[in-house]
């Protein structure tokens, strides 16, 4: 189980990002969050990709739903 669930589906490119930023900021070591996406462009997906190696986060998996993405992180330092 998650200790974060953020979801941003119906939100874009830049305002996506700075949720996750902002929710991601409270997630402590070895804990983990999924993130809810619905904006499945390439902008958002290298974004997203950069803010977790920024927030020195593990990308676990993406796992792929009807519509959205989730992404699943894991704060390791």
């Amino acid at each position: 189980m998650p200790d974060i669930v953020i979801d941003i589906r119906g939100l874009r490119c830049p305002v996506s990002t700075m949720k996750m930023k902002r929710a991601l900021g409270a997630l402590g070591v070895g804990s983990t969050a999924r993130i809810h996406s619905s904006d499945t462009s390439e902008e958002s997906r290298t974004d997203a990709m950069a803010l977790f190696q920024r927030m020195k986060l593990d990308l676990v998996g993406i796992e792929p739903d009807e519509g959205f993405s989730t992404y699943v992180v894991v704060r390791r330092i």
